[in-house]
């Protein structure tokens, strides 16, 4: 049985995070990315012999402020009233950790 864990972020995913915080594509684009990234990031790691692929091996920014949207614990600073946390939150979130003009 082969085990591994793997956390790296795509080029592409940078750049598509980029275009999303600068308006320049929606957040069905980001999604859709998102998505075909993670299907492939898992083929590789089956195509390696990896027989137990591990879960959350993806984040589109930080992986502490993913689990902070997946806990609710977004400040009262974010408008956030309680629900689901899209992207349109989780985001917001983003740029005070580093701005995109820092990038």
């Amino acid at each position: 049985m082969l085990l591994a864990t793997l956390v790296w972020a795509p080029r592409e995913l940078k750049f598509a995070l980029e275009s999303f915080w600068e308006g320049k594509s929606s957040d069905a684009d980001l999604e859709a990315l998102a998505k075909d990234l993670r299907a492939s990031i898992w083929k590789q790691m089956a195509d390696a012999g990896i027989t137990l692929i591990p879960s959350n091996t993806f984040s589109y920014y930080d992986q502490v402020l993913d689990t902070t949207a997946l806990v609710g614990a977004v400040p009262p600073l974010y408008g956030w009233t309680g629900g689901d946390i899209g992207l349109d939150v989780s985001t917001s979130l983003w740029p005070v950790v580093v701005p995109p003009s820092l990038l």
